[in-house]
């Protein structure tokens, strides 16, 4: 039987048998794809983990939803794509006539995702994000200027929601456009960016620390 097995199985089998995670199912995954020494029996506990996820936007619907982990979804700019949408929806109304661009405004909530029981009045609650460059310090909820022990630092809980660009409440305060990729070693092009913001820390100084953001901790 063995002959009869194609290279791709043999190989599937010998990465398994190793507890690594096979190399063609990690071309599947496209850009969410973990390193490739990443640990197979936690890959597989991220798979169950985004099928309960999707299993609960199911059965709760949009408008009960709490939150939502864009860890969870192959292509999370789609589902960014329709929540812009829905923004321009209401926005637009019963008005015609062009009407300029719509972007995201991020605010740091500095909540535990799992305190979460209803969703905000406007917008969504995103969670499951790493930052890159900074630390948070949890008894005064502040982003600090030092790197992470563990290299990341999970972010709080973000409230996200759009609008028009010339309304965006952020452009009345200095804030940093932090970079949100699927990982640090897929391809570098950011899905959204996130506001970040320090009272009396200027934004450049977050630039100059590399601070960059992923949906994956990798």
């Amino acid at each position: 039987m063995g002959d009869q097995l194609s290279d791709h199985y043999l190989s599937a089998a010998d990465d398994l048998y190793h507890l690594r995670i096979p190399r063609i199912w990690c071309k599947m995954t496209r850009t969410t794809a973990p390193p490739y020494t990443y640990n197979a029996a936690q890959w597989l506990r991220d798979l169950e983990d985004r099928w309960k996820h999707f299993e609960k936007i199911l059965s709760m619907g949009r408008k009960a939803m709490p939150a939502y982990w864009l860890g969870a979804f192959f292509n999370p700019r789609g589902l960014l794509a329709l929540l812009k949408q829905e923004a321009i929806k209401n926005y637009c109304g019963d008005r015609s006539g062009n009407f300029e661009q719509f972007t995201f405004q991020t605010d740091t909530t500095f909540r535990d995702f799992g305190h979460l029981l209803q969703p905000p009045p406007e917008g969504v609650y995103i969670h499951g994000i790493h930052l890159w460059g900074c630390s948070i310090e949890k008894t005064t909820n502040e982003f600090q200027d030092q790197a992470s022990r563990q290299g990341y630092a999970p972010l709080p809980v973000l409230h996200l929601q759009c609008y028009p660009v010339n309304e965006k409440p952020a452009l009345q305060e200095p804030s940093f456009q932090c970079p949100l990729y699927a990982s640090r070693i897929a391809p570098r092009d950011p899905i959204m960016e996130i506001d970040i913001k320090k009272e009396g820390f200027p934004p450049m100084r977050w630039a100059l620390r590399g601070l960059t953001a992923t949906i994956w901790p990798y």
